[in-house]
């Protein structure tokens, strides 16, 4: 009924006839299932029937489960193979050539099958009348090119293979039966027979040392026949994957010229202090050591050479083994080395890599090893040897590793600190103790260390410094440090060079900058940030030197530098001398005082425009360039900007001339006199008035010559006026006459008479030492000094004009 199930009311019944033998017989009967042809329609057959004492034949029943046999009725159909394929262990196919889809196709690698490692080779099959209708499938994976033999025959109806391959064996399982794999196109077990659409897979592990070319590509061929057909199909048109065959391996070296490093294989301490730079070194110098009794790791890669031409890394899967030598290490007094006996190991490992731990002897001396493969499978070839003779750098088949057991060590009392800005011979040039910050942009630093070994030390010593508020060792940072760079401290490189005896080294930093500005955010210290401090706390800068030799042994005295923040400085418990590395920080700065002032035009007048000139002495402790600001004062009013003032760089006790032109003058002035601020600091460092710098400025001469021959008339006039009184006065005492007589009753009328003081005892005034206006002018203006009034009228005023100002003002 085309539900796909077999109902007991589908099925139909046929009587069967025996042969009549005994004790077994045959029973035949004839049934027509051409209903099904070319509809693949399942048929199911089972047995119904009774001995002759009653007895039930065990023969099934109805349905596809429990029927004797199940059958699909169909037409012939021919078999084919639709495509070969190889793909490595671990699933990756096999890429024929670089394409959009295979971008990762570099070379010949991607398609070689590599002797020892483990491929499958893959069928995939079709058979219109189901899986079980295959009788065999035979391939031969070198079709031409090779006298081998490389053919398979595998039997899919009981799961067989036939192999007499020189090429390759085929992988078993546990129990020894191949490992052979038959699925259908999802990778599931075939169950339904009928299953059309399949694939087999056959693992193969090709032998080492065959007669095959390198260079050539290999082709399979094959065919299937099934149990319909008289004669096996070739499918001559299905895909088929070519093939490259590779034996030979060898170690991956790889280094970097560039950095002086190995890459692989590579030397790893693992015994603490640990060797930081134990790394095998390019050149063939010795770099690394490490502690006595130290356990190093030796490790790295043996591959197939042929992908590392093409820097592809191809294990080989077989269990390798390496023989590990260190030699025989020989006395030595000089430099303190001890006799070691040789010592042979060996050790197997898996997939190409190797992690070998080695225990050092408790022994100084320097030990060579060399290392090679042993029991290698027959025809199979280690090219180590042959790659290696041609380099000798260190871990190509050798290495070398010293054991050393003497830490360096900071030479007691050599730590020197200098200002760098002063002249070497300068006798003010050591610092101790205290870091002001007029030197702290520039210091030199200098200090010898005692190591034997320079060369497994001297490419990771550095200077560190940090400052502190208070005591280091609380670890607190200075809040204007952590401002500028945080909470971790600032370094600088160290020069080397030959110190003052054997095993001696000098180590140097010429200029280095302890408080470096190199952001637009940085910002210097300034006089309030130390000020500002709680009683009795100081802010310490520390300097340490951090390193190790190769061994991971710290410097000995060099300080230290803690993962909570703190420090402790060179020779810590020793008593405060040179030696000593933390600084209290102090605030100082260049500081300069005017000399000496002048000003062009030294009389100037209303237009013209002012050179202001100063003679600049730096009498601070370190050299540096001032930076001024000038304001000009009249009458003693407030100060007006004028200008700024920038110098260069002017040495300790050095003097240099600067200058600014000024705007000219537009008003006359009085009583005027320049001051001059610092403008670092805020602070006055010249004030004209009280160095007798006071000018004032006067009306045009051009302008004023009409005005100024007047202005004389009208004062020779008042001095006649004055002189003709005096005389008058004079006249009458000496002759007793009564001043009212020298008039006629009749005129006294008609004329003015000048007031004149009463008549009182006179005595002659003392010889004048001011001009005739100036001794008018304090009489009227006694509220003026002679200076004012003389300013006055060095501007143009007459005692008048004075009067009338005075009156309108009042």
């Amino acid at each position: 009924n085309t539900n796909g199930q077999a109902e007991e009311s589908e099925y139909i019944s046929i009587p069967v006839q025996s042969d009549g033998g005994s004790p077994e017989a045959k029973y035949f009967g004839n049934y027509d299932d051409s209903r099904n042809a070319g509809s693949k329609g399942k048929v199911s057959i089972y047995v119904e029937g009774y001995d002759l004492s009653g007895n039930s034949i065990d023969g099934g029943s109805h349905g596809l489960s429990n029927d004797l046999r199940t059958y699909i009725a169909m037409a012939s159909d021919d078999p084919s193979i639709k495509s070969l394929k190889i793909t490595r262990d671990d699933g990756q196919e096999f890429i024929d050539e670089k394409s959009a889809i295979d971008p990762d196709y570099v070379g010949d690698w991607n398609k070689t099958i590599f002797a020892g490692n483990v491929y499958n080779v893959i069928l995939e099959l079709e058979d219109g009348n189901g899986w079980r209708d295959i009788d065999y499938v035979s391939f031969e994976l070198a079709r031409s090119g090779t006298p081998l033999d490389s053919s398979v025959i595998y039997y899919p109806g009981n799961n067989t293979i036939q192999s007499t391959s020189e090429l390759f064996s085929i992988i078993t399982d546990s129990q020894g039966n191949p490992d052979i794999k038959l699925r259908d196109m999802q990778g599931n077990a075939l169950i339904d027979p009928f299953e059309t659409d399949f694939y087999v897979q056959i693992p193969i592990s090709f032998a080492w040392g065959l007669a095959l070319n390198s260079n050539q590509e290999y082709e399979p061929s094959f065919e299937i026949k099934d149990r319909t057909s008289n004669i096996p199909i070739l499918s001559s048109r299905s895909y088929r994957q070519s093939w490259y065959y590779a034996d030979v391996m060898r170690l991956n070296y790889e280094a970097d010229d560039e950095s002086n490093q190995v890459i692989t294989p590579i030397l790893e301490d693992i015994t603490s202090p640990i060797a930081s730079n134990l790394n095998l070194a390019v050149d063939s110098n010795l770099k690394g050591s490490v502690s006595g009794g130290d356990t190093v790791v030796f490790s790295g890669e043996y591959s197939f050479e042929s992908g590392l031409y093409q820097q592809v890394v191809i294990y080989p899967q077989i269990p390798l083994t390496l023989e590990l030598t260190r030699a025989e290490a020989f006395k030595d007094t000089t430099l303190d080395y001890d006799e070691v006996e040789e010592e042979v190991t060996t050790h197997t490992f898996s997939n190409g890599k190797f992690q070998i731990p080695i225990k050092l002897p408790s022994y100084q001396n320097e030990f060579s090893f060399t290392f090679r493969l042993i029991n290698l499978p027959a025809n199979a070839q280690d090219k180590t040897d042959f790659h290696c003779s041609s380099i000798s750098y260190n871990g190509c088949g050798q290495f070398t590793i010293k054991v050393d057991d003497n830490a360096p060590e900071l030479v007691y009392n050599s730590w020197l600190v200098e200002k760098g800005q002063l002249d070497e011979n300068d006798a003010l040039r050591e610092i101790s103790g205290e870091m002001p910050t007029s030197t702290y942009h520039c210091v030199d630093v200098s200090f010898e260390l005692e190591e034997r070994n320079i060369g497994a030390i001297e490419d990771n010593l550095r200077l560190k410094w940090k400052y502190y508020l208070g005591d280091p060792i609380k670890g607190n940072t200075w809040e204007p440090y952590q401002g500028n760079y945080g909470t971790e401290p600032l370094s600088s490189e160290l020069e080397l060079s030959p110190g003052s005896g054997l095993s001696r080294w000098q180590l140097s930093g010429d200029c280095i900058d302890l408080w470096p500005i190199t952001q637009p955010t940085q910002f210097e210290v300034e006089e309030k940030d130390l000020e500002d401090l709680p009683d009795d706390v100081n802010v310490n800068l520390v300097m340490w030197v951090e390193g190790s030799d190769g061994a991971g042994a710290l410097i000995v005295g060099s300080g230290q530098y803690y993962e909570n923040g703190s420090a402790t400085a060179i020779n810590p418990s020793k008593p405060a001398s040179s030696t000593s590395s933390i600084y209290q920080l102090s605030f100082e700065s260049a500081k300069f005082d005017v000399r000496n002032m002048r000003i062009t035009p030294e009389s100037p007048e209303i237009g013209d425009s002012l050179k202001l000139e100063l003679e600049l002495i730096n009498i601070g402790l370190v050299s540096g360039s001032a930076d001024l600001e000038i304001r000009s004062v009249t009458n003693n009013r407030q100060p007006v900007f004028e200008g700024y003032i920038v110098s260069t760089e002017i040495g300790i006790m050095q003097s240099q001339w600067v200058s600014i032109d000024l705007e000219e003058f537009t008003d006359a002035t009085t009583g005027m006199y320049y001051v001059v601020y610092d403008n670092e600091t805020g602070e006055v460092i010249y004030e004209g008035d009280k160095k007798g710098k006071i000018f004032n400025v006067k009306v045009s001469s051009q302008a004023d010559d009409g005005f100024s021959a007047a202005l004389i008339g009208i004062i020779l006039v008042g001095i006649i006026v004055v002189l003709a009184v005096v005389v008058i006065v004079i006249i009458r005492r000496d002759r007793n006459i009564d001043f009212d007589d020298l008039y006629e009753e009749d005129d006294y009328e008609e004329k003015s008479y000048a007031s004149v003081p009463s008549s009182e005892p006179y005595s002659a005034p003392p010889a004048p030492s001011v001009s005739p206006e100036m001794a008018i002018a304090l009489d009227k203006f006694d509220f003026w000094s002679q200076e004012e009034i003389q300013g006055y009228f060095d501007q143009g005023w007459s005692i008048q004009q004075l009067e009338e100002w005075l009156e309108n003002n009042e």
